[in-house]
């Protein structure tokens, strides 16, 4: 707001030019002492209060809404996984052997073995590995062989059979046909473990050169052990894939019916050389009796790090208090604007609890989320001025503008940089200094209002909100809504 200070200069000389005592001039030196300031201020309060009326005790003069505004956040670029069986189980134990009842296993079911584990195709995906307890007494039956090499049988090191002892219990000779899918009838063997015994089956290869011009070594050596022992990190190297009930968990076999006489199935490859097939068609048993697997825990862990921006701009307005009456808060436009980029390291742990044979029973995910690093930069606009009295600028503890020129009416876009990033966004730790030759050479200070406060001077917009033209009051809904 223009002023007109030449009449009141004048007569500030008349007074001094007509007393010029020491007391005249502490006087001068008095001039805009926090009295007249006061004076001042209450007047602009009490022409507020006539204007808008009463505030609200809750009024907030941050009328800003649109917050801080973030970028995207980049993909993961590590994972790992762990797996933990959480069942309890007794120490080992050896097996008691005994011999079984006859079961049949039908045409039907061998030749849908020989469609889902086909000869010479790796097949260590069919299924899911990992150990079984006993629940108590159980039976094993030879069900399945493809091309593979002689060996001898053992559970919980027991000895259950010879290669020709098997192929005796499925009714054939040792020069066995592979693709036969007759059905078979044999008696198997009953086993009796103690409660939460692990099931630990081996295969000690006896002639690892069983025809079709295979030599010794070309995929094991006379006396290699095949394993029943899970590894989570290698499912099938050591030359076994044990799997929840073949129905429940092989998707491929769906539509299948199951038979009341099979409950779990293990498969072996016994090739022990990288020129295996991985094919698990080998040898494979029949278990019925359903020995208890135990809950199995999956920790599927990523972990990743992303550089998340994020700005956020505040535009004030101020009141200069030249005059105390228009309330066109043009006076002084100014933005401050944040900007931030935060790098997260981000690890996401999901706790899949299975059931051991594969299922999925529930899922738990806890997300950790670290800042560890921060890069920040602020800075200040100028945007307008519409008043004629000097001011300063201070945020936080530092002053980007020191001084400048009042101007009425006049558009900028200078940037001040605040060096050390001192602007608080959510308190508003913003002062501007006022230098009013009215009330003498002490400067105004204007500081952002307290919520509810009755005569704001200051008011805090997003960055893109219009100011009001010169003398042209801001209206109530600009605080308080539509």
């Amino acid at each position: 707001m223009k002023k007109n200070y030449f009449f009141i200069g004048a007569l500030a000389s008349l007074m001094l030019v007509s007393c010029t005592n020491s007391d005249d001039v502490a006087n001068e030196n008095t001039i805009g002492t926090s009295k007249n300031e006061s004076a001042i201020k209450a007047e602009y309060a009490k022409n507020f209060a006539a204007k808008f009326g009463n505030v609200k005790s809750t009024q907030n003069w941050d009328l800003s809404t649109q917050g801080r505004k973030y970028g995207s956040q980049a993909a993961p670029d590590a994972k790992s996984r762990a797996v933990v069986s959480s069942a309890s189980r007794s120490g080992e134990s050896r097996a008691v052997v005994s011999e079984g009842k006859q079961e049949t296993f039908s045409e039907e079911f061998r030749k849908a073995i020989s469609k889902v584990l086909p000869e010479g195709k790796n097949n260590s995906a069919m299924g899911y590995a990992h150990e079984y307890l006993s629940q108590g007494p159980f039976d094993i039956y030879p069900i399945w062989h493809g091309y593979c090499m002689e060996w001898d049988l053992y559970i919980n090191e027991e000895f259950i059979g010879s290669y020709s002892d098997i192929m005796a219990q499925m009714g054939e000779d040792t020069e066995f046909r592979i693709g036969d899918t007759n059905e078979i009838s044999p008696k198997g063997w009953h086993i009796d473990l103690p409660e939460g015994t692990p099931l630990l089956f081996k295969l000690v290869i006896t002639n690892p050169a069983k025809g079709y011009g295979v030599k010794e070594g070309d995929f094991a050596h006379t006396g290699d052990i095949i394993t029943s022992i899970y590894n989570p990190q290698v499912p099938w190297k050591g030359g076994f894939l044990s799997h929840g009930s073949l129905w429940l968990t092989w998707d491929k076999m769906r539509g299948i019916q199951k038979p009341d006489n099979l409950d779990l199935v293990a498969m072996f490859e016994d090739a022990k050389t990288i020129k295996g097939d991985a094919d698990f068609n080998d040898f494979i048993l029949g278990i019925k009796g359903r020995p208890n697997p135990p809950e199995i825990i999956v920790f599927d862990t990523t972990t990743y790090t992303c550089k998340i921006p994020s700005t956020v701009t505040k535009r004030y307005m101020v009141e200069d208090l030249g005059n105390t009456d228009d309330f066109d808060f043009n006076d002084i436009v100014f933005n401050i604007t944040d900007s931030t980029t935060d790098v997260h390291f981000v690890e996401t742990i999901r706790k899949y609890h299975l059931n051991g044979y594969g299922d999925t029973i529930r899922v738990e995910e806890t997300i950790n989320d670290e800042i560890i690093e921060t890069k920040r930069d602020q800075f200040l606009t100028l945007k307008h001025l519409g008043g004629t009295l000097e001011f300063s600028v201070q945020v936080g503890n530092k002053t980007p503008i020191a001084r400048h020129e009042g101007v009425l009416g006049q558009d900028y876009n200078d940037r001040y940089v605040l060096e050390g990033n001192p602007w608080l966004p959510e308190s508003h730790n913003i002062k501007v200094y006022i230098f009013n030759p009215e009330i003498g050479s002490k400067p105004v200070e204007i500081t952002f209002p307290t919520i509810g406060d009755p005569a704001p001077m200051i008011l805090a917009f997003d960055r893109d909100k219009k100011w009001s033209a010169e003398r042209v009051a801001i209206t109530k809904e600009w605080f308080e809504g539509e």
